[in-house]
This record gives structure tokens, C-alpha cells and sequence, in this order.
């Protein structure tokens, strides 16, 4: 069954006054333990709510961040971590970290919703975009949803989990260790090796690669919460894959492996590696990461039994009537498609050079 999805559609009625009533504030400095307390207790939280991620921002690209919390009383009900973008070439938005809007309620999560789109006004935004959302929120507001993310139910026994999965899978990571490949746990002494692989592999897609920096404060930020997995074919690297940890739950960010390696089956056995480890921390599920609907990476990662969620990104347009989703206008426009194949016939140093730019201003995270 083909289970690609690809819609947009239009949410609700235009916000109720009455919702801002509720305080909403700026973060200040000295208020991140608040902040994340918030996000620790939280059901719906991911690791990108984390108050650490407004530093890593700031220091890999230098955008303006707005973290906004509303509540009532002294208590909290509510985030939206914000950040502004402001390019001559690609105009102003201001967007969400992934994950978008985390609230109590639906009244605190209008009144963030209504304070980010008053942001966008007070900075002459084009759009306001709250990103990669597990719920979908009302409002007169442009709906995408192309993606999802999947997560899988975690034992404590990594043996229970051996039994559980697909006996395809199983199959793959033999052939992984029959192949000589193994698993390194590592992490700042990782960047190097994940930043070649990773690279390759977004060329190799059409997509510009984020500079290194970036992972360096990702790592210097979260040094507890953060994992580079490399796996080796004898002594060569040839695959790897970082993770988030917060609360029980481990994140698989982002993973590559060369292709001339493929045969060996490098990325079954880092997925492995890395669902036997957390089951042995004793956390309870893994998020597999975003995927399209029906893409080869949703398949992957499925048969692994993962379960699917779907992602929602949420527009609210100030100027213009063009949906400003890159992933649409690829299907759609033929310049864009046409970028795509000139990006991936790019040697990988000329990608890497110019790649931290593309990504600042269309899409830092």
C-alpha cells in the first residue's frame, strides 16, 4: 500500500481576542531551569524545546531568538521557542524550533500562537511558521503535512526487542556483522567523521549541509544528552548517526553511511546498536526521526515496527499567496528540480563551502 501523503489545508476561524488575556512573556536570562522544568513534565515535549537549543542559535547563526512562555498565577502552561531570520535574498520569517507550540491548553496555546504572529507583524515578517508539530493548532493558519515521525516502543530486555522486529531486519544486521562491521559510542572526537558522512549524503540528496560549528554546539551545549555512533568495516568508518536523549527517550537526529558500503548493511547495525543501547539505559522509546510519507527512510524506519505520527508545519502569511515549503515547489516547479540536480553534481567541498548559508537562512535546524 502506498502510504505517501502529501496536503494543505486551512485551519479554523480567525483567533479569538479573548485568548490574549493570558500574560505571555519573553524568557530572561537566569529563567532556563523554569523553562525547562516545564518541558521535562510535559507529555508532549521534544528535545528541541530545550532552552539550550535559544544558545546554539544564537551562536551558530546569530539569529534573534524569542522564547515565549504564557501562564497564570506563577505557573507555566505553555512555550513557543522562537527565532527571526532577516535575509536580503530570502526576506524575514519568523519560525518555531521543531516541534512548534508546547502548552497546557488550548487558551495558553492561542495566546502563544497569537503573540508569535504579533512578532512576525512588529518585525515586517512574510511568514510565521511553527514547525514539524505533533498537534494541530487552530487559527487562520496554512496547514502542511508532508511528514512524520516515527517511534518505537522500547523493552527493557534488548532480547525482547530482537524477537520483535522484522525478521528483514534481523536478516540485515547479520549481514552487517558477518561483513565485519562494529559500533563505536562516542562524541565530540565523532564530529569530524560525522560531518564527511553526512555531508556526502545531503549532496548526494540535493541538500545544503549546515557547517560544522554547528554540531560543535550542539555538543558543547547538551555534552549529557548527545551521542555520535560511527560503524566500521575493520578500522574504515563508514557510516554514522547522532542522537538526542531526554526523558526516556532517545532521538535518531540525523545518519548516513557511504554508499559503497551499502551492501554491508552499515546503517541496520548503527539503528541496532543504538535500539540495544537504549533499551540497556533503560529508556522506554526511540523517535526514529522525520521522514515524507512513503519515502524510502519512512520504510526503514517502519519495519523496525515503528509506529507513525504525523508532523504538521503551520504557516500564517502576512504578504504573497505562495506556500513557502521548498519540499512542494520541488514537485511543483521545474527550477526548482533543476537546482536540485545541479546541487548533487557538486563536488562535496564546493557543498560544504557554501552550504552553512543556504541553511541559515532556509532551514538552521
Amino acid at each position: 500500500m502506498n502510504t505517501k501523503r502529501s496536503f494543505v489545508f486551512i485551519l479554523g476561524k480567525p483567533l479569538l481576542n479573548s485568548v490574549s488575556d493570558l500574560p505571555v512573556a519573553e524568557l530572561q536570562p537566569g529563567q532556563e531551569e523554569l523553562w525547562d522544568a516545564y518541558v521535562h513534565r510535559s507529555p508532549g515535549a521534544g528535545f528541541f524545546h530545550l532552552a539550550g537549543w535559544r544558545r546554539v542559535l544564537e551562536k551558530t547563526y546569530g539569529h534573534e531568538t524569542r522564547y515565549l512562555t504564557v501562564g497564570d498565577g506563577g505557573e507555566v502552561r505553555g512555550i513557543l521557542p522562537l527565532f527571526i531570520v532577516r535575509s536580503r535574498i530570502f526576506g524575514t520569517h519568523v519560525s518555531s524550533t521543531p516541534g512548534g507550540i508546547l502548552a497546557t491548553d488550548e487558551c495558553a496555546g492561542q495566546a502563544l500562537l497569537q503573540a508569535g504572529i504579533a512578532i512576525a507583524e512588529s518585525v515586517d515578517a512574510e511568514i510565521f511558521l511553527l514547525t514539524g508539530g505533533t498537534r494541530l493548532w487552530d487559527g487562520n493558519l496554512i496547514t502542511v503535512q508532508r511528514h512524520c515521525t516515527q517511534r518505537l516502543a522500547l523493552p527493557a530486555d534488548p532480547t525482547q526487542l530482537w524477537k520483535s522486529i522484522s525478521r528483514h531486519k534481523r536478516k540485515n544486521v547479520n549481514t552487517a556483522e558477518r561483513a565485519g562491521l562494529s559500533v563505536v559510542f562516542g562524541g565530540e572526537a565523532h564530529i569530524d567523521f560525522f560531518y564527511e558522512v553526512f555531508s556526502h549524503n545531503l549532496r548526494d540528496l540535493g541538500t545544503p549541509m549546515f557547517g560544522k560549528a554547528l554540531l560543535r554546539n550542539i555538543l558543547s551545549e547538551f555534552p549529557e544528552q548527545t551521542r555520535i555512533l560511527v560503524v566500521k568495516q575493520g578500522e574504515r568508518p563508514v557510516g554514522s548517526l547522532l542522537l538526542f536523549v531526554l526523558d526516556g527517550v532517545v532521538y535518531a537526529q540525523w545518519a548516513a553511511s557511504f554508499r559503497d558500503s551499502f551492501s554491508a548493511r552499515p546503517n541496520d547495525l548503527l539503528y541496532w546498536e543504538m535500539l540495544r543501547w537504549a533499551c540497556r539505559q533503560g529508556y522506554h522509546c526511540c523517535d526514529m526521526g522525520r521522514s515524507q510519507w512513503g519515502s524510502g527512510p519512512y520504510a526503514f524506519k517502519e519495519l523496525w515496527g515503528a509506529k507513525t505520527h504525523p508532523l504538521y508545519y503551520q504557516y500564517f502569511i502576512r504578504r504573497g499567496v505562495e506556500i513557502p515549503d521548498l519540499d512542494l515547489k520541488v514537485d511543483r516547479v521545474l527550477k526548482y528540480r533543476l537546482a536540485i540536480r545541479t546541487w548533487q553534481r557538486l563536488p562535496v567541498g564546493i557543498t560544504r563551502r557554501i552550504g552553512p548559508y543556504f541553511r541559515k537562512y532556509l532551514y538552521p535546524l
